[in-house]
């Protein structure tokens, strides 16, 4: 009679999602994990709060882990490290109004402080909307003396008008340094976003 070698036991610290079948039902613990990597990528100005809120509920709604990997698959990684900086140590390398951050300082109104163990984080404080445009307008009312029926279809005209800002801080220990950045588009945060992140890695160097 043929001997059967018995599986290998799986480790006790193994994450159940990699041994389990996509089709199996994920766990509270889970389901709190892939929310707090949305939360993380809101953070990183990956996603905006509409759409974590969208995600969320998938994510606690979910039958199956297979339906997890689509709330994650279009999330950037992670940045990688910055290399060392060789040019020279005052020049600023970024500039959040009137803060600049160079190599190893950060230059603000009330004075500077080391860039090295500062905490930084960005928050989003603007919204878009469909409006119509103020051209469409100028449009409907002259030409409402003209073709009046025809000129009211100008304000059926819609552009997306962003407003609001990107509220940038940044903690030296003691003091907390706080900026409003006006943002135009949404290109314009995700710029902010990155920045930050890039001031946050250079500050844990």
């Amino acid at each position: 009679m043929a001997l059967q070698t018995p599986a290998a036991p799986r480790p006790a610290d193994a994450d159940p999602s990699s041994t389990a079948g996509p089709g199996v039902e994920p766990t509270d613990d889970e389901r709190d994990a892939l929310v707090g990597r949305l939360r993380e990528a809101v953070g990183a100005g990956r996603l905006d709060l509409a759409e974590f809120d969208r995600r969320a509920a998938a994510a606690y709604a979910a039958s199956s882990r297979s339906q997890f990997a689509a709330l994650t698959a279009d999330l950037a990684p992670a940045p990688p490290r910055p290399p060392r900086w060789n040019g020279p140590a005052n020049e600023v390398l970024v500039r959040f109004g009137p803060i600049a951050v160079t190599a190893d300082t950060v230059r603000t109104p009330g004075g500077t402080f080391p860039l090295s163990g500062s905490v930084w984080r960005s928050y989003d404080y603007w919204q878009t909307r469909r409006v119509i445009p103020t051209v469409a307008i100028v449009a409907a009312v002259l030409g409402f003396f003209v073709v009046p029926f025809v000129s009211l279809l100008f304000l059926l005209v819609r552009q997306d008008q962003t407003t609001g800002v990107v509220q940038v801080c940044g903690n030296d220990g003691g003091r907390q340094h706080v900026v409003d950045l006006p943002v135009r588009n949404p290109a314009d945060a995700y710029a902010i976003h990155r920045q930050v992140q890039y001031v946050q890695l250079l500050a844990a160097r």
